[in-house]
Parts: structure tokens; C-alpha cells; sequence
């Protein structure tokens, strides 16, 4: 069995699943368009999981991944933004049970995987969306056909 990495950081939100949060650090250009770099290695996500088998119910294991802009973004490329020391930066998460499921190779040599960006898009949340404590499941509405006289 090899080396168990940690994690950064343990977070309580009022009300809301506990969080064991890995820290991924990117660049990104700060224009849209451009993929977001997701990657982690294979020991990222076995070491994620075994924490979060460790520390049991009621505690979630997730990738944050902080954006470090060389400008500010665009409004819609990123719903968590903040700006310190004259820098931008940007935050998505990922849960580690998400990113396993939907994961693909990047490298076989650097043992690293990513999520394609479709997936990306879908899967990450705001570090606050995380935070929230958990909604009951509803069905979405399922569209009603509507009859439109001329």
C-alpha cells in the first residue's frame, strides 16, 4: 500500500456536511472559453476517499480548485471571485465521489487524471453551494404540453 496524502483543510459549515477539502492550485487566463485545468493524480483520489471512508457519515471529501486569474474573468465564467493583493482569483469544487465516477486518463507516465470539461461544467460547484446544508431531492417538473390558438 503506498503513502496516505493529506488533506488541507477540515471545514464545519453551520447546518451543512462536514468537508475534507484538498486544495488544487491552477492559472488560468481569466478569459472564457478557455479550459479549466482540473487535474489530480491517482493518489489524490485514492487518499481522498480513504479519508473519507476514515472519517465516516456526514463528511464529504472534495477537490476545491482555486483559479489564480491573470485578469479579471468574465462575469459568467466563474460564480465565486474574489480579488486579494491586487490578484484574482476564482473557486470551483468538486466532490471526490463526483470526480472518481467521471474521471479519464491524462497520464499513464505522471499518474494523473482530469475531468473533460462537459463533465466539469456539470460537476462543480461554488465552495458556498457546498457548504449549504443538503436539499431532499425533488423531481423536477416535467413540462406540460400547452395548446396555442391563432
Amino acid at each position: 500500500m503506498g503513502t496516505l496524502k493529506n488533506f488541507d483543510f477540515l471545514v464545519y459549515p453551520p447546518g451543512g456536511a462536514n468537508l475534507l477539502v484538498d486544495v488544487k492550485g491552477r492559472k488560468h487566463s481569466g478569459r472564457s472559453g478557455r479550459a479549466l485545468n482540473n487535474w489530480v493524480t491517482e493518489s489524490d483520489i485514492s487518499s481522498l476517499r480513504a479519508w473519507q471512508r476514515c472519517f465516516g457519515p456526514g463528511f464529504r471529501a472534495v477537490f476545491a480548485f482555486l483559479y489564480w486569474c491573470d485578469r479579471q474573468p468574465a462575469d459568467a465564467l466563474f460564480l465565486e471571485l474574489f480579488e486579494f493583493n491586487r490578484r484574482w482569483y476564482a473557486m470551483l469544487a468538486v466532490t471526490v465521489d463526483d470526480y472518481a465516477a467521471h474521471m479519464t486518463r491524462r497520464s499513464r507516465r505522471w499518474g494523473t487524471v482530469n475531468l473533460p470539461a462537459e463533465d466539469y461544467d456539470r460537476l462543480s460547484h461554488t465552495f458556498a453551494q457546498l457548504c449549504q446544508p443538503p436539499r431532499p431531492h425533488t423531481p423536477r417538473p416535467q413540462p406540460q404540453p400547452c395548446a396555442v390558438r391563432v
